[in-house]
């Protein structure tokens, strides 16, 4: 009988620890948005930007989050290795107004 306490015991300390684990995993996940938030309102007062790519019209896809002027380089990069059969936005994350966009002819200006 004492073979059964030892794994009757052992199972409930499990699931206390699993209960404890659950709890401090709710807890980095508040803290990672709250540091996120407090990142994207510190650093740029218009956030981060991602490159939002449509493949062929259909299939979206976000890269980043990087500066502007990374994210320009990025835009350029894949329109000169892609070529123009995809769509290329950017998306502005901020804290409170998030917004996509497209970019201004004038940035692919010498690709062609």
């Amino acid at each position: 009988m004492s073979n059964t306490n030892t794994k009757d015991e052992a199972l409930q300390k499990i699931r206390t620890l699993l209960g404890e684990a659950r709890e401090v995993s709710k807890q980095l996940q508040r803290e990672l948005k709250e540091a996120c938030k407090m990142d994207l309102e510190e650093k740029e007062p218009y956030g981060k930007y991602w490159l939002l790519i449509i493949w062929d019209g259909i299939e979206p896809k976000l890269n980043g989050p990087w500066s502007w002027e990374d994210l320009l380089a990025q835009a350029r990069s894949a329109k000169h290795h892609h070529g123009n059969d995809h769509g290329l936005f950017y998306l502005r994350a901020s804290a409170d107004d998030p917004l996509v966009g497209s970019f201004a002819a004038s940035v692919f200006e010498d690709l062609n």
